[in-house]
């Protein structure tokens, strides 16, 4: 298993959503789950690739006897569509591609992808190759604007820092809009769980449900059809 498809799990199997994602979340359009300076992500795009996502690691939750709250997986899927998104956006900005190992990578999650209901296919391969292109970008687009400084030789570390700084500051000019019912909103440059409910949780339950990292206990006391694992 890859270490992110490793990451993936642990953070499902927690309930933990920690994607690199900068913007500003408000209230977008109906049916829009985001939308990404104009780039929008449907609410059925997001329950098509968090359905395959369940589908590919039920048996590492299985195995480790661990199950994650779909309505969390939502999230993260939510928050890996729109980093793909803004980096897509980001990369076309300075006339660059993400790289050799993204490209690597998709055939690989595309051919994974044959075993999963075909509508579902690309979405799942766009979340399960975030991380790769949100680096391959990062360092195409650092790499480029440290040229154009005149830096012709610059270090890696110089890369990756100008790169990051870039990606993260490009919602300030190119806003980023999530729809509350994902329950997300922006903490320092990062879109993170936040209880964007207007109603107020009251039982023990509702509380868990809201809480960033829950029991595992709660999750498996929902009904099949909202939990994965």
């Amino acid at each position: 298993m890859s270490t992110f498809r490793r990451h993936l799990v642990a953070a499902l199997a927690t309930v933990s959503v920690g994607a690199m994602l900068s913007g500003c979340a408000g209230s977008a359009s109906p049916g829009v789950a985001a939308d990404v300076d104009g780039e929008q992500i449907t609410v059925s795009q997001v329950d098509h690739a968090t359905s395959a996502i369940c589908t590919s690691i039920e048996p590492d939750l299985r195995g480790s006897g661990n199950v994650a709250a779909l309505g969390k997986v939502r999230q993260f899927v939510v928050s890996l569509l729109a980093a793909s998104s803004q980096a897509r956006q980001l990369a076309a900005s300075y006339d660059v591609k993400p790289g050799d190992e993204y490209s690597s990578q998709v055939g690989q999650l595309t051919e994974t992808a044959k075993a999963f209901p075909e509508d579902t296919r690309a979405d799942y391969v766009e979340v399960m190759s975030a991380e790769s292109l949100i680096n391959g970008v990062v360092d195409a687009v650092g790499r480029a604007s440290l040229t154009e400084d005149g830096i012709a030789e610059p270090t890696v570390e110089a890369i990756t820092q100008r790169g990051r700084d870039l990606f993260i500051s490009w919602p300030d000019q190119h806003p980023i809009d999530v729809d509350p019912r994902y329950g997300l909103a922006v903490v320092e440059g990062q879109i993170v769980p936040a209880d964007t409910n207007l109603s107020v949780a009251v039982s023990d339950a509702a509380k868990s449900g809201l809480a960033e990292e829950p029991d595992p206990v709660y999750a498996r006391s929902l009904p099949r059809g909202h939990r994965c694992g």
